[in-house]
């Protein structure tokens, strides 16, 4: 029997309770969630912390409409066989002394639960599975519960995923078919995710997910996901697939790959904490952190993330301006953090167009899991530097493509280089040749999305179809203005390559990817001149002052920013790890034909590539070029 003084308070933990009979939440809601055989003192308080209950389905149904009346009482539920509350207080709730108070409180009714799409209390109803044809024997079995009778894996939730089963669990209940009706996981154990090492639990290209799925670990120790420094474990298929992560620790997680940079969105794969283990285009809100622990590989990770968190969130000009990107490209619109309990460490509250983080603690001390080495690609990875925003990342697939990406590029104000991926669409070779551009032509994967929140106040990137063209400005602009000044407008041609060429404010980089699996991309040029028009008059720095200014020093984590960094000069147009055929004589050399050799002049001497047309003001390293110290770049490793 227990006794409990009064003012005392009762503190359940770690516990499933069957059986469970609670106060009805309407008629009682100072007491829900109060076992009615549990009778407390006055000014008692009962503290349940992790605690599973098996109620009734009738009971279920009414905390659900309980809960779901308090919209500040977050949870999650399918509806028919769980509800799960982060916290709850019934003083906050009712303004009273709290009776009933605790974290990560779940209640389960097997009445409503399916096993394999039938319900659970058809299953355990059968006596002799000969009675009824049709039905899985194993699932009859499954029904029948542990040796307490106690069902721990349905189609709606699942009570106990260890390290041997969790895997198999998420392939059976979430790959199988799409579905809106989401799985509750509770992992039991430390969990290491390595298909590299040759686990034949893993499918070649990662475990499909189909469905939302929220994985809840303890609330009072820790729960370790160890990613192993891999990505793409896990592949988010379907409209309703997401994934929600509450109360666990994620470590050892890595860079993103190759295919990574196809779903980037303009995101870097310099991130370890926008959790590239999981695949799914990064323009879709598809994972969700609650009180977990983000241990990442490096403290410059976690000491960048404060640096732009003040960044974006200063009343200087020039600091709103230089976070543009993060409202516009990369569509955040929450992001702010609080020091942690350990030096270094920063708890932050992030929300955005790709991602969702409530209480979650950025720190680079392993927890439980040993560091690994961090999977660092000089390709395709840029060490991090704290005034230097990281670039952006993504594919194009199409001249059209390329015409649009660069167009919303010159839009974003150039406070971040960009590094795009050309690819063929055929897996072919990529084609650059001279050609009309069809802006509408229907795209068999969606180019680079710079859309924002559809909320935020700043002007968002136009549909292709509202592009104003080169013709457009010529025909509102005065007689005598030239193709330049319609392109220094941020015009598009219908015409590849623009008249004048396809014009570079920003840094852009166009990078080939080469892998075991993927041989270096081959761009054909098609023999065209003046493909690009380089004009560095905006991405000469990425911040003004000398760099040995005390005022323009770089920015301490914590520190609001009160001037701007040292200055960063980037040039215009980079060309790396990319084979280039077909590609032009200089002007000087008069018309070329097929087949013939134009990789060099005759004495052998290099020649720059006309394809890239750099104006005297704009080539100085270049030959015949003076001005500028921003030539173009071309990269052959």
């Amino acid at each position: 029997m227990l006794l409990i003084p009064r003012g005392g308070t009762l503190v359940l933990q770690d516990l499933l309770l069957t059986d469970v009979t609670l106060q009805n939440p309407k008629q009682n809601p100072s007491e829900a969630l109060l076992p009615t055989d549990l009778q407390l003192p006055a000014g008692s308080t009962l503290r349940l912390v992790d605690v599973k209950m098996i109620v009734s389905k009738a009971q279920l149904q009414d905390y659900i409409v309980y809960v779901m009346s308090y919209p500040d009482i977050i949870h999650w539920t399918d509806g028919v066989s769980f509800l799960h509350i982060r916290s709850y207080s019934s003083g906050l709730i009712n303004g009273t002394p709290s009776v009933v108070e605790g974290s990560t409180i779940t209640l389960l009714a097997p009445e409503g639960a399916k096993l394999d799409g039938t319900p659970l209390t058809i299953l355990q109803s059968l006596r002799d599975q000969r009675q009824v044809s049709g039905v899985d024997s194993t699932a009859v079995a499954a029904a029948q519960g542990d040796q307490a009778g106690i069902v721990t894996v349905t189609d709606g939730y699942v009570l106990g995923a260890t390290n041997t089963s969790l895997v198999r669990l998420i392939q059976q209940l979430a790959g199988q078919e799409e579905t809106k009706a989401p799985l509750l996981l509770f992992i039991a154990s430390n969990i290491t995710f390595s298909p590299a090492s040759g686990d034949p639990e893993w499918p070649p290209g990662g475990v499909k997910i189909k469905r939302p799925t929220i994985w809840v670990g303890s609330s009072w120790r820790n729960t370790s996901l160890d990613f192993h420094m891999e990505v793409g474990q896990f592949v988010l298929e379907g409209a309703a697939a997401n994934v929600t992560l509450v109360n666990l620790v994620l470590e050892n997680l890595g860079y993103g790959d190759e295919i990574s940079a196809r779903d980037a969105e303009g995101k870097s794969l310099s991130r370890s904490h926008i959790l590239w283990s999981f695949r799914y285009r990064r323009s879709q809100q598809r994972t969700v952190l609650w009180d977990t622990v983000m241990v990442l590989p490096e403290q410059i990770q976690v000491d960048n993330a404060a640096y732009w968190s003040d960044a974006f969130n200063s009343d200087l000009d020039f600091w709103k301006n230089q976070t543009a990107f993060m409202r516009d490209i990369l569509g955040i619109q929450v992001e702010k953090y609080k020091r942690g309990k350990l030096p270094g460490d920063y708890i932050m509250e992030i929300v955005k167009k790709d991602q969702l983080m409530f209480n979650v603690t950025y720190t680079a001390r392993p927890y439980v899991a040993p560091r690994l080495k961090l999977n660092f690609n000089p390709i395709l990875h840029l060490d991090i530097v704290n005034y230097r925003a990281d670039p952006g990342v993504g594919p194009v697939y199409t001249r059209e493509d390329v015409a649009v990406t660069l167009y919303n590029v010159r839009r974003s104000g150039c406070q971040r280089m960009y590094i795009l991926l050309p690819i063929a669409l055929n897996g072919g070779v990529v084609n650059w040749g001279p050609t009309d551009l069809d802006y509408d032509r229907p795209h068999p994967v969606a180019p680079m999305s710079y859309q924002g929140p559809s909320n935020s106040s700043t002007p968002q990137p136009l549909r292709a179809s509202q592009l104003p063209t080169n013709a457009t400005l010529s025909n509102s602009s005065s007689a005598g203005s030239s193709v330049a000044d319609a392109d220094t407008s941020n015009g598009l041609s219908n015409t590849w390559p623009s008249p004048g060429g396809e014009l570079l404010k920003c840094p852009v980089q166009f990078r080939g990817i080469s892998s075991s699996d993927q041989p270096t991309t081959v761009i054909d040029l098609g023999y065209v001149q003046g493909l690009f028009r380089l004009d560095d008059s905006l991405s000469g720095t990425s911040g003004a002052g000398s760099p040995g200014s005390q005022a323009n020093a770089p920015l301490l984590p914590g520190q609001r920013p009160t001037a701007v960094p040292p200055s960063i000069r980037q040039p215009v147009l980079q060309l790396a790890s990319l084979v280039f055929t077909r590609l032009p004589q200089g002007p000087g050399y008069g018309g070329v034909s097929a087949g013939q050799d134009n990789s060099s002049t005759a004495d052998g001497a290099a020649e720059q590539p006309a394809a890239v047309y750099v104006p005297a003001d704009a080539a100085a390293g270049v030959s015949g070029g003076v001005g500028s110290s921003l030539p173009a770049e071309a990269y052959t490793h």
